[in-house]
């Protein structure tokens, strides 16, 4: 919150502050002494920002003591050099002293100017303020919003399921999917019955396809999903007609007369006629007029 703690820079640090925009410092530390913020170190600029992050930077924290860092970046805005807030906390400090850095951390980025701090960061391991630490954390920010379970299974099965490209000798597809080579044997078995070697040809084949819901890992959905059209393509070109598919949540629908009903539905050759609706109940008998003669 800011001003929560009524601690303030003190004169120093302001003069320190209106004297640092002209590039040649590159560091700024800052910690609370005697109820205000004062300056407690700085660094002059000798490389590039990334070359002095860790020389400059690793020596002056305490591993028990919180602290600010106020980083000057090679970048530039409309108003001059970009900085980067270090708010250092380590998990070992007094609860105390964590707190106040917390509560006063506002009032600094006042005092130096909250339009010249590009980014923030917050530390309580060394490695957090490193700079593979600070490029870590730049990768995080700029990444978009976690996928909930749901949206990484619609998009995986997205991606998988569109544009492949199978035939009877392809073994993968031009775009992700998942595609099982069918054995020699099985192939051949399928050919076979093109041919009317087996006497359940007669029948026609159903495809059923069997998804059990969410009690199934994502992991094997997505497998099965992916592989479902490739495989459907496969045994098509092969010369067999699927005449019918089915997608089934559970092993308790597959039953004989769901199957029967499926491949054989009833149709209504006698449909009932049209019976115009009654009119309402005890309307009374109609009413007759008789004209006046004169």
């Amino acid at each position: 919150m800011s001003h929560q703690t009524g601690i303030k820079a003190n004169e120093e640090l302001l003069t320190f502050f209106a004297k640092c925009r002209d590039g040649t410092i590159r560091l700024i530390k800052v910690i609370i002494h005697n109820e205000q913020l004062c300056l407690d170190n700085h660094k002059k600029t000798q490389n590039t920002w990334d070359k002095d992050f860790d020389p400059f930077i690793q020596p002056l924290i305490e591993e028990n003591q919180p602290c600010y860092i106020l980083y000057r970046l090679d970048s530039k805005d409309s108003l001059g050099y970009e900085w980067l807030f270090i708010s250092w906390s380590p998990d070992i400090a007094p609860i105390r002293q964590k707190m106040l850095y917390a509560s006063t951390k506002a009032t600094l980025k006042q005092e130096f100017g909250t339009s010249h701090i590009k980014e923030e960061i917050h530390g309580t391991i060394a490695a957090d303020i490193t700079l593979n630490g600070y490029i870590k954390y730049k990768k995080s920010a700029a990444a978009p919003a976690p996928l909930s379970m749901r949206e990484e299974e619609l998009q995986e099965l997205k991606r998988t399921e569109v544009n492949t490209d199978i035939s009877v000798d392809t073994k993968q597809q031009t775009l992700g999917g998942v595609v099982f080579p069918i054995t020699e044997p099985a192939k051949q078995a399928i050919l076979d019955m093109v041919r009317g070697l087996y006497d359940y040809l007669q029948f026609r084949i159903v495809f059923i396809y069997s998804m059990p819901g969410y009690s199934c890992p994502i992991k094997e959905r997505m497998l099965y999903s992916s592989c479902k059209n490739p495989f459907t393509d496969t045994v098509s070109s092969l010369g067999l007609e699927i005449a019918k598919k089915l997608e089934i949540d559970s092993g308790d629908e597959l039953i004989e007369k769901y199957l029967y009903d499926e491949l054989h539905p009833t149709n209504t050759l006698h449909r009932p006629q049209f019976a115009r609706p009654k009119g309402p109940p005890n309307r009374g008998p109609k009413r007759m007029t008789k004209s006046n003669d004169h």
